[in-house]
């Protein structure tokens, strides 16, 4: 039986060595570009949901309120409450209110207030709380709610890590995620 002389044997091994790591340079950017996109689209959905728990139990307290400190000259004590709940919540959840904690609030209509936190960036964060909401319950019932709508800037990676596979692509830099919950007011 003929043996292939040990000249060939290592340039067979090198030349498989050498393929496989040209497929591990090529298969890697996908590697890692996949990787972070999965990381980034469940840290922006844990955020959202988050942020749902937080427009939840603020909506919450929006609801048990009274609403007869609402008339009142500049921010009534039951909104400031709802804000201070909601910054409370967020940053149990270890999110950072983007200044909305220190804002002032701006009336944006009867029964609506708004908080801007422009310490995140752009986007900005936003709570609103609206105390007199309204939509139709159904056979006719009109229902008076609480709304408290939460925006919050999310920053992507995805974007920076995608251009090691795509060199000319532009995806955006960040987004806002929104979130509402909405109570019917007590009576």
């Amino acid at each position: 039986m003929l043996r292939p002389p040990a000249s060939r044997r290592v340039f067979c091994w090198q030349a498989e060595q050498g393929s496989q790591l040209a497929e591990f340079a090529i298969s890697l950017p996908l590697l890692v570009v996949v990787l972070i996109g999965i990381t980034d689209f469940s840290s922006a959905f844990n955020l959202k949901q988050k942020l749902a728990q937080a427009a939840s139990g603020g909506a919450q307290l929006a609801a048990a309120q009274p609403v007869d400190d609402l008339s009142s000259a500049g921010t009534p004590q039951s909104v400031s409450a709802i804000r201070e709940s909601v910054m409370q919540q967020l940053s149990a959840a270890g999110i950072d209110d983007c200044g909305m904690a220190t804002a002032a609030a701006i009336p944006i209509r009867n029964f609506e207030w708004s908080y801007t936190g422009v310490l995140c960036g752009t986007p900005v964060a936003r709570l609103t709380i609206e105390r007199g909401f309204s939509f139709d319950g159904g056979n006719g019932v009109h229902v008076i709610a609480s709304r408290v709508l939460l925006e919050y800037p999310f920053h992507w990676r995805f974007g920076s890590v995608a251009k090691l596979v795509a060199p000319g692509a532009s995806y955006a830099s960040s987004t806002t995620l929104s979130t509402q919950a909405v109570v019917p007011n007590q009576p």
